[in-house]
């Protein structure tokens, strides 16, 4: 799961080009976009099985990772 995270947060920064504000907004957009798809999937192709246990415990794993990374990001912005 935590290999999973880092490649989107991965993906996302780098998408994000040279803007610092940006490549924040894609990495953690990205990672939450991934959850809700395999939520979608899992419930409408798996419903019932350990596959969508599997899928949730990755969403709330992902929320809480995102919330830990958005924080940095945020004491990382210059005051004005």
């Amino acid at each position: 799961m935590l290999v999973l995270l880092c490649i989107s947060l991965t993906i996302g920064w780098l998408c994000g080009g040279r803007n610092k504000t940006t490549q924040k907004t894609l990495a953690l957009v990205t990672t939450s976009r991934n959850a809700g798809v395999g939520l979608v999937i899992a419930l409408s192709n798996f419903a019932g099985t350990s596959a969508v246990t599997a899928v949730v415990l990755y969403t709330i794993f992902a929320i809480a990772t995102s919330l830990i990374v958005a924080l940095g990001l945020l004491r990382c912005v210059p005051q004005a």
